[in-house]
Formats: C-alpha cells, sequence, structure tokens
C-alpha cells in the first residue's frame, strides 16, 4: 500500500482555495441579511420579476445535524412551474444552506440513488444563516432558466466547512490505479454521488494481451463515507468483453487478472481517501456529500462539531 497523496494534497489545498459560501452568494443577483431564525425557505417564481405562479419548500433544522429535502420533477410539475422556472429564492433560517436546480426529470423526492447523473445543466444557489439571496436564473444559469425540473436542498450542519470532493478525489484515484494490471490502459473514469454518503466510481479500459485480441473492460466500486470520516469500498461490477483467443481461456484469465487487481486498487483507494479527509478536514462531528451543479461534482461538508466554551467547575 503506497500512501502518497500528503504532498499531492498540500499543492492542491494551496493552489485551489475553496470560496465561502457567503462569498458566492454575494455574487448573485441580490442578497440581503437578517437575523438568522427559523426554517429554510427555497421559493420558485414563474417570472423573473417575482410575479406569476409560485412554489416553496421549507427545510427546518431540529438538532445540529444537516437535513436534505428532495424536490421531484412531479412535485414541480403539480405546482404548475415545470418549464417555467424563471427565478428562485434562497432564504435561510438558523442555518447555512444550498440548493441545487437540475434540469433532469428526476422523478423521486425520496431518494436520489435512481437521479440522471449523464449530463445536463443545473446552478448552485447558497445562503449563509440569516441571509436572503434571490437569482434571475436567465441571467445567472441561463442553461436551466425555464427548464427547472427537480432540486436538492440542504440546511447544513452547525459550523460547517467543505472540501471540493472532486478535485481532491483524482489524486486518491492515480494510486488505486496503478494496481491495475500493466496492460490496462484507462478510457474514461465516471463518478457520481448517489447518497449523501455514498458514491460510485465506473471505470472503462482496454486490456490487451499478446496471445489475445484487445478488447474493453469496465469496473465499478461503491464506495460509502462512514461516520468517522474513513471510507469503505467494494466492487458491485466487473467486466470483460470478449474477443479473438478465448477459446483458449483468455477471457476468464483476463477477467481473473482483473478482478485480483481491484482488491488491492480498493484498499489504496480507501486509504488515499481516509488520507484526504484526515489531511484537510480531521476529527469533525458530521461529515456528509452534497452536489455542486450536478451529481457528477460534489463537494464534502463537515461540522456540527460540540461549541468549545469556558469549563463550569461549580
Amino acid at each position: 500500500m503506497r500512501l502518497l497523496l500528503v504532498p499531492a494534497l498540500f499543492a492542491l489545498s494551496t493552489a485551489c482555495v475553496d470560496v465561502p459560501d457567503d462569498e458566492a452568494a454575494l455574487e448573485l443577483d441580490e442578497a440581503t441579511s437578517e437575523l438568522g431564525i427559523g426554517p429554510t425557505v427555497l421559493t420558485f417564481y414563474q417570472h423573473a420579476s417575482l410575479t406569476g405562479t409560485t412554489y416553496s419548500v421549507s427545510l427546518s433544522s431540529p438538532d445540529v445535524n444537516e437535513r436534505t429535502k428532495l424536490i421531484s420533477k412531479p412535485d414541480i410539475e403539480a405546482a404548475g412551474l415545470l418549464g417555467r422556472t424563471s427565478a428562485v429564492r434562497l432564504k435561510c433560517g438558523s442555518r447555512d444552506a444550498r440548493v441545487v436546480l437540475f434540469d433532469s426529470h428526476n422523478m423521486s423526492n425520496t431518494s436520489f440513488s435512481a437521479w440522471n447523473h449523464l449530463g445536463g445543466d443545473g446552478g448552485t444557489v447558497s445562503c449563509v444563516s440569516g441571509q436572503t439571496v434571490t437569482i434571475n436564473l436567465h441571467d445567472r444559469f441561463p442553461g436551466v432558466a425555464d427548464q427547472v425540473a427537480s432540486a436538492f436542498l440542504v440546511t447544513h450542519a452547525t459550523a460547517p466547512g467543505r472540501i471540493n470532493f472532486t478535485d481532491y478525489f483524482e489524486s486518491a484515484w492515480g494510486v488505486a490505479m496503478d494496481n491495475l494490471p500493466s496492460a490496462a490502459t484507462p478510457t474514461r473514469t465516471d463518478i457520481w454521488l448517489s447518497t449523501t454518503r455514498q458514491f460510485r466510481i465506473r471505470q472503462f479500459l482496454d486490456i490487451d494481451h499478446w496471445a489475445c485480441t484487445e478488447r474493453g473492460a469496465v469496473f465499478e466500486y461503491r464506495v460509502t463515507l462512514d461516520s468517522d470520516g474513513t471510507f469503505s469500498a467494494i466492487v458491485t461490477d466487473s467486466y470483460v468483453d470478449y474477443g479473438f483467443g478465448d477459446l483458449w481461456d483468455c477471457r476468464n484469465k483476463m477477467q481473473a487478472t482483473l478482478d485480483s487487481s481491484l482488491a488491492g486498487a480498493r484498499v489504496d483507494l480507501e486509504a488515499g481517501l481516509d488520507e484526504l479527509v484526515g489531511f484537510l478536514a480531521p476529527d469533525h462531528t458530521r461529515y456528509y456529500f452534497v452536489p455542486n451543479v450536478r451529481l457528477t461534482a460534489f463537494d464534502l461538508f463537515y461540522g456540527a462539531d460540540p461549541v468549545e466554551g469556558p469549563v463550569n467547575h461549580l
């Protein structure tokens, strides 16, 4: 097992500085602040002038943990705003919040594991506690203007911080991929979020062998973020295509070689991701993922830590 990430993580952490959510929000059309109390409220508007049909959803935070709400295509359609939303307003109550708008026709409002992660446009709006952010989608996110079909809303855990997870992920994945057979050439990597504590990796590759024809292959991991900020991964799929030489067992041998390499890759992947969080955001009470623009790009948030204060010796 090779842990080679710390130098790379240090370089990334100095070169890719996160923009705080409140600064990102202030770049939008309108942002106002007041005392942060009550639930977070998201409102969809038919017109950019905030007139016409409206649809509001709220999300409360009864404890220190994060809360999420899925707004599905049937929800928006029932409100009469499918393909008709020109503006949104996000009003943060007692917590910081984020909403991600999608043009995909995602049907479930209870789980986004089956939400579409392939292509499409999106837009992300954030606010801090007590802040109200209003945006004209035609100006800021023209790809989803009059195209919003679903949304992901989250109120963050207390005192949240974040890591641009998909930016750092490539370092850990590169070390894990060194375990692949020498004749394997990666061609495409897909990564997408399936829950707030789980993501999937699908790796496409070409495999060659002197006695067999080159052929395509694919494998997939499901990676789970545990409560302590560590990771566990399992192989959910592995496939090598058929080709010349299979009569003398080419494919079976190539499949067995690939499967054997995935065990070592899994160990290095878990260690690399653990090292990433341990270096950038160690020792927090809550860890969770939140999409950013689309499900193929996501942030790791952390928070809900006990408030430190003076010790009462009485």
